[in-house]
């Protein structure tokens, strides 16, 4: 999300920086409510799983070890995208174009040419 949001056009980054920071408006306690919300049996999830045709047992997907990373990845990806952002938005973008002119993908670009000048931080 990071690399998507430095290599947007400059007049879309604070747009997009402002949703990824967006969570951080509400308290850490209440982000976390909303999980519980959204993944208890009479929750959104189970009723839109009704609405698309399930009509199995509702799943139990509260307190199980995938609602937890899922819940701490929705409460700390802000940070990562923001200490991540601040290196990538101030590589030379020439770099990765001259890479993709020599021939490597987009991957290959990332992972040889951004990834390793953007570790310094």
């Amino acid at each position: 999300a990071a690399y998507a949001i430095a290599a947007a056009p400059r007049r879309w980054q604070p747009v997009f920086l402002f949703f990824a920071v967006l969570p951080f408006w509400s308290n850490y306690l209440i982000r976390t409510y909303a999980w519980i919300v959204l993944l208890n049996r009479e929750g959104l999830i189970t009723q839109l799983l009704r609405w698309a045709g399930y009509t199995g047992e509702p799943p139990s997907m509260l307190y199980t070890e995938g609602a937890v990373i899922a819940g701490l990845v929705y409460n700390y990806l802000p940070f990562v995208i923001l200490a991540c952002y601040a290196p990538l938005s101030r590589l030379n973008p020439e770099l990765a174009e001259a890479s993709r002119d020599l021939g490597a993908s987009a991957m290959t670009t990332f992972r040889r040419v951004i990834l390793p000048l953007s570790v310094p931080g």
